[in-house]
């Protein structure tokens, strides 16, 4: 029995995952060339899909979107999960302990996936977008989740692979990284400053362990203020909420 991926569904959903890159649309010939795909077979799949909900085209402009189907599908992975479910409560207390904005997120190869964010009431900007993919090593979430692999699985994760700078800030070097995580793994929780966003600086913790389907990590994420002497206020309220989901789970 061939283990091997299905040509046409294989090409459906790297249509579905180009369309759901472009939040302006994309053109039938814009995404034939920039996944290689005929136009005929193109069209055809696009329509089963717009057909089935899963994407939207615009009459008007011929310019395809993702659906709220799609969304729909996607939120329920985080709904089935009670890990998640309780993660949102803890979130939330987090927020409300700290006044700080609360993440939670994933590790997906060398990036990290947001899937819930708590805001906080005043304005923070942040790169981080519910579903949004951002490199592990510009973020502290990202930091704690790969601090729970060894160095030389940190090394094959990123062979190969450069360490793409978000800010001016962002560390750009692996053996630099692999130092960070030594201390991750001795302290408990991950840091970074300015890293993903000017500004901003981050404290995370990892909840799980890697062959773990509840591996997660929470943060919280703090305009940087030059007169504050460190983050310990917000270290000690990330490591109690990682206690608790822990005891829940």
């Amino acid at each position: 029995m061939s283990t091997g991926n299905h040509k046409i569904l294989e090409k459906s959903m790297r249509m579905l995952e180009a369309v759901s890159n472009h939040a302006e649309g994309i053109s039938l010939t814009g995404l034939c060339n920039e996944i290689d795909i005929p136009k005929g077979s193109a069209h055809c799949l696009l329509s089963t899909l717009v057909n089935m909900g899963y994407l939207r085209r615009d009459p008007r402009t011929a310019l395809y979107y993702i659906s709220l189907k799609t969304f729909e599908v996607g939120a329920r992975f985080v709904e089935n999960n009670r890990h998640f479910r309780y993660a949102r409560e803890v979130l939330e207390n987090l927020v409300a302990t700290t006044g700080q904005t609360a993440h939670m997120a994933v590790l997906d190869g060398t990036d990290v996936i947001y899937i819930h964010k708590v805001d906080c009431s005043h304005a923070v900007r942040m790169v981080s977008i519910i579903g949004r993919r951002i490199p592990a090593h510009a973020t502290a979430i990202g930091k704690a989740l790969l601090a729970d692999y060894t160095n030389d699985q940190i090394r094959a994760m990123y062979e190969g692979k450069q360490l793409a700078r978000l800010t001016e800030n962002t560390i750009g070097d692996l053996d630099a990284l692999i130092a960070q995580l030594e201390r991750v793994r001795v302290v408990g929780y991950a840091q970074e400053r300015g890293e993903s966003s000017i500004g901003i600086e981050c404290v995370a913790v990892a909840v799980g362990k890697p062959d773990d389907p509840t591996h997660t990590a929470i943060s919280l994420s703090v305009p940087i203020d030059p007169e504050r002497k460190d983050m310990k206020q917000f270290i000690t309220p990330a490591l109690e909420a990682k206690q608790y989901l822990q005891v829940m789970l």
